[in-house]
């Protein structure tokens, strides 16, 4: 009964981890990244004005933001990218494995 125990919570374990990997940080990388987006447009209008007004300053300090949003947004990009190839990946696998059993 205790190896019983121990490979289903090892199972759920790896399920939950699977989920969260592939599936929730997904989707919480897309809402961030839209939000981020807009974030850099507006940051891109702010230095084109202060650009226009000569303040330079400030003008840095936003560039400086806006490299981090981009930094950002890549990070979201490459969560979003690993789980849809690690989802498909699997999705063919399963087909292949299925498809083989069949016959």
């Amino acid at each position: 009964p205790s190896e019983a125990w121990d490979s289903f919570m090892t199972s759920l374990d790896n399920g939950i981890s699977y989920l969260q990997t592939n599936f929730i940080k997904p989707v919480i990388a897309i809402f961030s990244s839209v939000g981020l987006g807009v974030e850099a447009k507006i940051l891109k209008m702010r230095i084109a004005w202060n650009n226009f007004t000569g303040d330079v300053e400030e003008s840095d300090a936003l560039q400086k933001k806006l490299e981090e949003v981009e930094i950002q947004l890549t990070k979201n990009a490459d969560t979003v990218t690993k789980a849809l190839e690690t989802i498909s990946a699997d999705v063919i696998d399963t087909f292949e494995a299925v498809h083989r059993r069949s016959g």
